[in-house]
């Protein structure tokens, strides 16, 4: 049995590595509130829950169906423009209320989420960041994303924090893949000895980061907003030690 309290384990890393979505930031209000209000200006009314639930379900048929493909973690930017165009599509099918032209309804929302403030960081991010910061500890982030993020981080003042930035649909690999995590290690120049990984996806974020040899943690907190990974892909809420409830607690970790 491991020891997970071992002295390897608890000094600094060299370098922490987040997820972005759920981890740090999430959308404000919510995903369905953003999605009802662009749909107001093109003079649908639906509600931010039956958009919740539609888009959950879809979300949940897509990665049931690509799962099991060879190539499922190999991503691009056109592949990821054309995967929420599918699934916004889907979703515009399966709401009666949804009567204007999907084309321009898909467009202004794929616009709208890439807008910084859309977004809002947790309570614990700032305080947290900084703290590792003045420990001496270098801070990246790893994200299953597109170009967007980019803006979105630059927005929110978090482009000068992160020295180094991998987001999927520019790398190529999509988290849980060895060779995302690879592609981040590289760019720090550290071996995954020297790295930790937070992430709120079991799956992608603790799986994928330990099969690349890093670290991980997974963090399961208790409040969420709109829909969140958990209940996306059904992260289960871990009982061993590298469950965390909040961000600060990796603070107490290392």
């Amino acid at each position: 049995m491991t020891n997970h309290s071992s002295s390897s384990e608890n000094r600094h890393p060299g370098i922490v590595f987040f997820d972005a979505g759920n981890t740090l930031l999430h959308v404000y209000p919510s995903i369905g509130e953003v999605y009802a209000e662009v749909s107001k200006t093109f003079g649908c009314t639906v509600s931010p829950a039956e958009i919740e639930g539609q888009l959950l379900a879809v979300w949940k048929q897509y990665l049931d169906k690509i799962k099991a493909l060879p190539d499922a973690l190999v991503t691009s930017e056109k592949q990821e423009v054309e995967m929420w165009r599918m699934l916004t599509y889907t979703v515009h099918e399966r709401l009666p209320s949804l009567t204007c032209d999907p084309r321009p309804w898909f467009e202004s929302l794929y616009e709208t989420f890439g807008e910084a403030r859309r977004f809002r960081l947790f309570p614990d991010v700032d305080e947290t960041l900084s703290t590792l910061g003045e420990k001496g500890i270098r801070l990246g982030l790893i994200s299953n994303w597109d170009s967007r993020l980019e803006r979105i981080l630059k927005g929110i003042g978090l482009s000068e924090v992160f020295e180094v930035v991998v987001i999927s649909s520019l790398v190529g690999y999509s988290k849980p893949h060895p060779r995302i995590f690879e592609i981040a290690l590289e760019r720090a120049g550290l071996q995954a000895k020297d790295a930790v990984h937070v992430g709120d996806t079991y799956l992608d974020d603790v799986e994928g980061a330990r099969s690349a040899g890093i670290r991980a943690f997974h963090l399961h907190r208790t409040q969420t907003f709109g829909l969140s990974n958990r209940k996306l892909l059904a992260s289960p809420a871990t009982n061993d030690d590298a469950r965390i409830g909040s961000l600060s607690e990796v603070l107490n970790r290392f």
